[in-house]
């Protein structure tokens, strides 16, 4: 204590040398019904009580049971609060919020009978969060408090304290500044930096500190009859945390933003991208209004919205927003560096999507470049780039570059990831897939049923990468002409992708079209066009390159039907689309040789026929051997051409 005021009477009674004891209660809290004799007994011979108040404190049942034995020994005056996180009086503004700092018996006053009335009551409070009173400022205000001391008075002594010290320093500082003049610019310029570089690291913290707390609030179900089934699903709490960032954070952009960020990207992982898109878009919209200038968390938030726009078919979209990231990627740093990277590797996948292989090229490899030179040559970032530039190459046709690039990435990923992360079956699909367009179907079968139960087991039945694989095997069956498997993944592929993504998005091209194939092919027409119809009119919104082999399909049943006027000006659309998107693939060219051809022969219009049928089967062999779908399909209309019947089917 100032020695000015040691031995000095003020309400409280006479000011002592030091303020001992204080008891802290240290131990757990009680399992018993009471607060137990020895906490009791610690409030009675107590002069004063020091509540820190937080969220859990407000929510301990324990502390309230203290404040409440402490008032009830008439002693309400002499209770001093610290606030050290959350809000005062969050829970009257919001009665579901969980961010209220005082527990109920600070908050209302007692009633005769010594329970809570409904009172309100107004708490003395020092406030050491950010911002307010300030570490100095509350112990000052607590103290003053306990002694019954103007905290002018303890203030003044502070000033003296300083005054003495700052002398003190003064004088130290200009003997140093006589003996090393030089070093002073450097060591004031070096002091800032370091100050700065104390407040971003105290902001930082503060900022995962409570972003942590709120999503950790998350898993805390109080009732449990909150969720609709026997467990909480991370749907539920997700969906639950959404809700609540604009009630309990709204003074608090910046973790707003960071929990907006983190949300979003869980949401994305469990295929919810409608959710995820909003959030963190939020999130760059909130990054945007917190800094103007570029900074790490905005480069992050737009990477991971990009990526989103991405998986939901917004193409148009990610590339807008990658482009961003880029810019303020760059504008952070000369150097390298990770976000950089991951944004040129977002945006070569937009054009790879696009079509525009050799911009995805040089950017894929620009990014692979960088990241060796930042991370060496096994870190998960090499992988993506790795597996990016192979993915690139693949659909060029330049498979043999492709194959030693996804098998570098999957040996890396597995070292790294572990062999059940999602990266991980992604690149197993992606060589299942090389294999496949390399005309390899028993290791495309192969490695497509490896992988699709690792994808059921990182992410469940309903997710699109699960059925994006299901689709490709599916197909690779269907081309194999087993048909009944076939069947029941495709069904399985589309009814996932109409559940999980937008009715438009240009992935339903391909389980739609191959499902309508498979049915055409089992002679259920009516259930087939509808579904190929569907396909072509998403192909053609998206001037996908799909729209010629699905115009194809689509003259075939129409042909089975014996609408022959329609299948003709079908199969006329067709060969335009085939000759301009698949120029060096002649086999689809045969196959539509002899769709035609077996037009052809259901109208008895035998001459004609032949020269198509028979020309058709030597390409299709070579593409699909023997037992393949439209070699069969092309041998059946052959064989009824030769027996003067229509094709019963394939």
């Amino acid at each position: 204590m100032p020695k000015r005021l040691v031995g000095t009477s003020t309400s409280t009674g006479v000011v002592p040398p030091r303020l001992i004891p204080i008891f802290r209660d240290r131990d757990e809290l009680p399992t018993a019904t009471d607060l137990g004799a020895t906490i009791n007994k610690a409030l009675e011979e107590s002069g004063a009580l020091i509540v820190i108040c937080s969220p859990a404190a407000a929510a301990s049942r324990w502390v309230n049971e203290e404040i409440l034995a402490f008032k009830r020994l008439g002693r309400a005056d002499r209770i001093f609060c610290m606030i050290v996180a959350g809000e005062p009086h969050a829970a009257e503004q919001h009665p579901d919020s969980q961010q209220e700092c005082f527990p109920p018996a600070l908050r209302y006053r007692l009633a005769a009978d010594g329970s809570l009335s409904a009172e309100r009551s107004e708490p003395i409070a020092a406030d050491a969060r950010d911002g307010k009173d300030g570490r100095t400022g509350v112990l000052l205000k607590i103290v003053a408090g306990l002694l019954g001391v103007g905290l002018d008075e303890l203030r003044q002594r502070e000033q003296q304290r300083r005054q003495r010290r700052l002398v003190a320093v003064t004088g130290a500082s200009l003997a140093g500044m006589l003996l090393a003049s030089t070093l002073a610019g450097f060591a004031l310029h070096s002091r800032a930096e370091a100050e700065r570089q104390r407040r971003l690291a105290e902001v930082e913290a503060e900022t995962a500190r409570q972003t942590t707390d709120f999503l950790v609030s998350l898993f805390s179900v109080a009732d449990p009859s909150e969720a609709r089934g026997n467990t909480v699903t991370a749907r539920e709490i997700l969906d639950r945390g959404a809700r609540r960032i604009e009630i309990d954070l709204a003074q608090q952009p910046a973790v707003r933003a960071n929990l907006m960020h983190t949300m979003g990207e869980v949401y994305t992982g469990l295929g919810l991208y409608e959710p995820a898109s909003r959030l963190l878009g939020e999130a760059v919209d909130l990054q945007r209004e917190i800094a103007a200038e570029p900074h790490p968390r905005l480069v992050a938030s737009a990477n991971s919205l990009g990526a989103t726009l991405y998986l939901k078919g917004e193409y148009g979209a990610s590339q807008r927003v990658f482009e961003d990231a880029l810019a303020a990627a760059r504008a952070l740093d000369s150097e390298p560096n990770p976000m950089t990277s991951r944004a040129m590797t977002g945006l070569a996948d937009v054009y790879t999507q696009a079509g525009d292989d050799d911009t995805a090229e040089q950017l894929y490899r620009e990014a692979l470049a960088m990241d060796r030179a930042l991370h060496g040559d096994r870190h998960p970032d090499v992988a993506r780039g790795l597996a990016g530039l192979a993915r690139s190459l693949l659909f060029q046709g330049r498979l043999d570059e492709a194959e030693p690039l996804f098998s570098e990435a999957l040996e890396i990923r597995i070292a790294t990831l572990g062999d059940d992360h999602p990266l991980v079956a992604e690149t197993g699909n992606n060589l299942a897939s090389l294999y496949y367009f390399a005309g390899d179907y028993d290791a495309a079968e192969r490695e497509f049923r490896a992988t699709l139960p690792r994808y059921r087991h990182i992410f469940g039945d309903e997710h699109p990468e699960v059925s994006s694989i299901v689709n490709n095997l599916g197909r690779v069956l269907l081309e194999r002409n087993r048909l009944t498997e076939a069947e029941e993944l495709l069904r399985e592929a589309v009814a996932v992708d109409r559940k999980l993504k937008d009715p438009q998005h240009d992935d339903l091209v391909f389980p739609l079209n191959s499902l309508g194939l498979a049915l055409t092919a089992l002679g259920k027409l009516d259930e087939a066009e509808p579904l190929l119809r569907e396909a072509l009119q998403i192909a053609r919104l998206h001037e996908h390159r799909m729209e010629g082999p699905v115009l194809s399909n689509l003259a075939d049943l129409l042909c089975r039907a014996g609408r022959f006027a329609e299948a003709a000006d079908a199969s006329s659309a067709t060969a335009a689309r085939l000759a301009a998107d698949y120029p060096d693939e002649a086999w689809r060219s045969a196959n539509l040789d002899s769709i035609r051809g077996g037009c052809l022969v259901a109208q008895q219009r035998h001459s004609e026929a032949e020269v198509l049928l028979r020309n058709s089967i030597e390409p299709l062999r070579q593409r699909w051997g023997d037992d393949g779908l439209f070699t069969q399909s092309a041998v059946a209309r052959l064989d009824a051409l030769e027996r003067g019947r229509s094709p019963g089917g394939p």
